[in-house]
């Protein structure tokens, strides 16, 4: 048997939600970048059309 050097529960190192909550991480940080990419697109359209407006 195993002896962990720091005390924690079994359940408490438990592998699946840790390979699961990486993936949310990761599915989170997609995400951010994905709303990143659509904001800064989104300011380039304004742009644009803020200086069709002043012709």
């Amino acid at each position: 048997m195993h002896i962990w050097p720091f005390r924690k529960r079994p359940q408490e190192v438990d592998f699946e939600s840790q390979r699961e909550l990486a993936e949310m991480e990761n599915s989170t940080r997609e995400v951010r970048v994905k709303v990143d990419q659509f904001t800064a697109l989104l300011a380039e359209l304004t742009e644009k059309k803020r200086g069709q407006n002043d012709r």
